[in-house]
């Protein structure tokens, strides 16, 4: 740990156990980070030549990538849409007024995203297998950003498969990476964010990522922004369960369609 985080564990009268946890904690999630960062740069490296005919308007590299079901790719490729990273520094490189360029990048990121997610939904399984990795770094800890990640992956895809997923984890009260800070700060919880716990459960995450996917159509309003509190999560823990949403929870592959109804 820090110097500054023994600090603390000093004057908190930490135990050597807890300071070790927290500790290890830590370690691994810079591991998981670094292990992360290196699957991306080799993401990127494999997508270069799909990514830029993309920019070109091209899709059928794309395709191909979709018909062999090579997921790491299609969900990476939706990744770099959704964050309209795709074609930003060409356009903005062919375009230099902001007024022009911003458009130009918004609406071709949003005919990718728009293309891919179809392509994803389409393939069964695709979002089992996103909640199977979720379940699995539940079980270990330092997998907090990925599991998030894998929720917003859910989210954007937005498939009925998908949504059956994210209400597979509403329940779920696991928060493995919030055990550091709740180690290093339990002594000082009347400066902690009431909603941190909340925020960093699965449930939390699977909250959140309902709310963003219904859209106007969400039980429970994120007022919070990306934080959600208690309330917010219990309220849409009670629709999933209800006949509202009977409809997702008991969607089934071969008589349902892939996408929920247009909004």
């Amino acid at each position: 740990m820090s110097a500054l985080s023994y600090g603390f564990a000093g004057v908190l009268g930490l135990s050597e156990s807890e300071e070790n946890e927290g500790s290890r904690i830590m370690t691994r999630m810079h591991e998981i980070e670094r292990e992360a960062e290196t699957k991306k740069a080799e993401l990127e490296k494999k997508t270069e030549v799909i990514v830029y005919a993309l920019y070109q308007g091209e899709f059928r590299f794309l395709d191909a990538a979709a018909a062999q079901k090579d997921m790491d790719v299609l969900w990476y490729v939706l990744m770099e849409a959704k964050a309209k990273h795709i074609g930003s520094s060409e356009i903005r490189r062919d375009h230099p007024d902001e007024l022009v360029s911003a458009p130009l990048i918004t609406e071709l990121n949003e005919k990718i995203a728009t293309h891919v997610r179809l392509k994803i939904a389409a393939i069964p399984g695709h979002a089992r297998v996103l909640g199977n990795r979720f379940e699995r770094m539940s079980q270990d800890v330092g997998y907090f950003f990925e599991r998030r990640k894998i929720m917003r992956g859910l989210q954007m895809v937005g498939s009925m498969e998908a949504i059956q997923q994210i209400g597979r984890f509403l329940q779920d009260k696991r928060a493995p990476d919030a055990l550091a800070a709740q180690l290093a700060f339990e002594k000082m919880t009347d400066y902690l964010d009431p909603a941190a716990e909340s925020r960093e459960s699965n449930a939390s995450l699977a909250a959140h990522a309902m709310g963003r996917v219904l859209g106007e159509d969400s039980p429970a309003r994120m007022y919070h922004g990306k934080i959600v509190v208690e309330p917010e999560i219990s309220v849409v823990q009670t629709w999933w369960k209800s006949d509202a949403a009977k409809f997702y929870r008991e969607w089934n592959p071969e008589t349902g369609p892939m996408m929920p109804p247009t909004r």
